[in-house]
């Protein structure tokens, strides 16, 4: 996938993989979309309406990432990142949900109060520059996954006592 410092280089569905670092086993699909601009359903271009699909169609874990640098382009300024994030986490708040701001090795753009309280207050804070933040998303993906394992543990187990 192209990684460059300005907005929109992910131009469609980048899959990968969670691998067990003993065993090499696969733990969890990977599925980084294309992002999603303030805008009706009706004005979404195909890329925005396959990554809205996507999210509706597979049992996921939502990773929200925000740039708050105020350097993506008036497309995706602050307040139309908090925007997408809201219309997303209405429709999809029933996934788990972890919120993260990247480049934080970077300053955050001036926002008036009103932007700021939008900012969730507990965004984990990445940057791939510097590795700031990584583990704790490292580490709050995996409780997620387990969770979702846990989760369709007691649905199995609640399936077989109907089979029984």
């Amino acid at each position: 996938p192209e990684v460059n410092n300005y907005p929109f280089t992910t131009r469609g569905m980048t899959l990968g993989h969670i691998l067990d670092g003993s065993s090499g086993e696969q733990i969890a699909q990977v599925m980084d979309t294309p992002g999603l601009l303030p805008r009706a359903d009706k004005e979404r271009n195909e890329m925005e309406l396959l990554t809205l699909a996507s999210m509706e169609h597979i049992d996921s874990i939502v990773v929200f990432v925000m740039d708050l640098t105020g350097a993506s382009g008036e497309k995706s300024s602050v307040e139309a990142q908090l925007s997408v994030r809201e219309e997303v986490k209405e429709r999809f708040g029933h996934r788990l949900w972890i919120d993260v701001t990247s480049k934080a090795d970077l300053s955050v753009a001036e926002m008036s109060p009103e932007t700021r309280a939008r900012v969730p207050q507990d965004a984990l804070r990445v940057s791939s520059e510097t590795g700031e933040g990584m583990k704790e998303l490292y580490d709050a993906v995996f409780a997620h996954l387990e969770t979702m394992y846990e989760n369709e543990k007691a649905k199995a187990n609640e399936l077989s006592r109907w089979i029984d």
